[in-house]
């Protein structure tokens, strides 16, 4: 990263000493051009910290049994790094905030869910060790911690593994990283990890998805989910970023 910095400032510094003795349209057309590069994916995770968030604009279906056809919903997604309680000492933790519009299924405001993390300082994954989906909202730990993101992104990369839950329920999780493509969202475009993913789980059911990963950005910036729960419901959304408070230097 230092070195990109540098070389980003030696350029900046030409790129002025250039304009001030001949401006030209041409010169003028390169830096529009830089200006509306998507911002690079990046291959290591970075380094999450408290205060770390991301918004997403969600639009999506739910089916449910028995309902003549999809009903159709909006609302947001917000992503929040914070610091809480968990088995006696202070974790990280990914808040998980749901707001959908008072008309939908959902009929607004949902729970915030928290999903507790650890990341290793060198290899940059990020671990899962428990969440807030226990009864009434209590909290569950992981027996043994497992990966929840990855820290280093490459074509081939990935994981699958299963959470044994201290409840005795367990969630099966697996995602492949299969390419790259640029996304262009409210927050601006960015190149993006193509990551199709997925979880089984006895008492969630199944869910399918694809994630577009920004490394650098330390989140997905746009997702797609179409989950099945055991009551038979089918509930397909998409997620794109709206908004975020993490900076990137291009």
């Amino acid at each position: 990263m230092k070195h990109r910095v540098r070389g980003l400032t030696a350029l900046l510094v030409g790129g002025v000493a250039l304009a001030l003795v001949a401006p030209t349209p041409a010169s003028a057309e390169r830096g529009g051009r830089w200006r509306d590069e998507p911002h690079r994916a990046g291959h290591i995770l970075r380094w999450l910290e408290e205060g770390d968030s991301w918004t997403f604009a969600v639009s999506g279906s739910a089916a449910l049994p028995g309902a003549p056809g999809p009903a159709p919903f909006e609302g947001s997604i917000t992503t929040t790094i914070v610091r809480r309680q968990f088995n006696g000492k202070p974790s990280l933790a990914l808040a998980f905030d749901q707001q959908f519009d008072a008309g939908s299924i959902f009929g607004g405001s949902m729970p915030t869910a928290y999903f507790y993390l650890r990341q290793n300082r060198r290899s940059r994954a990020v671990y899962f060790t428990g969440d807030t989906l226990g009864p009434n909202g209590t909290d569950r730990r992981a027996v043994e911690p497992q990966v929840f993101d990855l820290g280093r992104w490459f074509i081939g990369a990935g994981y699958d593994n299963t959470l044994t839950f201290d409840t005795g329920e367990t969630t099966s999780n697996f995602l492949r990283v299969t390419g790259k493509e640029i996304v262009d969202t409210p927050a601006g475009s960015y190149e993006a990890w193509v990551a199709p993913n997925g979880s089984r789980s006895p008492t969630m059911g199944p869910q399918d998805g694809t994630d577009y990963w920004s490394p650098r950005l330390g989140s997905p910036v746009k997702f797609h989910t179409v989950s099945r729960p055991p009551n038979g419901a089918v509930i397909e959304l998409t997620a794109v970023l709206s908004s975020t408070t993490v900076r990137l230097r291009r």
